[in-house]
């Protein structure tokens, strides 16, 4: 979504060009009132522009957030994710009756910290792997649920059932006795 409101935007960048090339169909207006267009132009690029990282704020918050759950990363890494996000998101709210642009700062900081965390320390690997192990049971028990694939090895409860066609069925390489 963002990158489709960015590329809608990036479309006045270039209006300016068409209205100040000199047309003839161009001839009515003042060069007072081209000149206007053109500025309005530029003017509507740059709202566009502001709203295009209003995107990119709810992910950052979103990010952060999932941060802060996992455990992989220090909390106070998604903390800053957090507090950067709603910086970017308030700071385009702020733009409509204020410009500024000191609300960015926590992001620039969020963004700098992860950074080096990630080259200095990494993620939490200990994390991770305990999160795996408690999950593999689950994943074991879903994954022998599913359907079987022609060429599949087969656990050794179903080696013995009888192989059929699977014919009337939506994937033609499930055998009857994978029902």
């Amino acid at each position: 979504m963002a990158t489709a409101t960015f590329a809608f935007g990036e479309l006045f960048y270039f209006v300016p060009s068409l209205i100040l090339g000199g047309d003839a169909y161009l001839k009515t207006f003042s060069l007072d009132q081209l000149n206007t267009l053109a500025l309005l132009s530029f003017n509507v690029y740059v709202a566009a522009s502001y709203l295009f990282t209003v995107h990119y704020g709810v992910a950052s918050v979103i990010f952060g957030y999932l941060m802060v759950r996992s455990g992989y990363l220090p909390r106070v890494l998604g903390a800053l994710w957090v507090i950067g996000g709603l910086g970017f998101v308030i700071s385009n709210v702020v733009w409509v009756f204020a410009p500024s642009t000191i609300l960015l700062a926590p992001q620039v900081l969020a963004s700098v910290s992860l950074c080096v965390w990630l080259l200095v320390r990494g993620v939490n690997v200990r994390v991770a792997v305990m999160s795996m192990r408690v999950d593999f049971h689950t994943r074991v028990a879903f994954v022998t649920t599913l359907p079987r694939w022609r060429g599949a090895p087969r656990p050794e409860s179903q080696q013995t059932k009888r192989k059929g066609t699977g014919h009337g069925s939506l994937f033609p390489c499930v055998t009857s006795a994978d029902r």
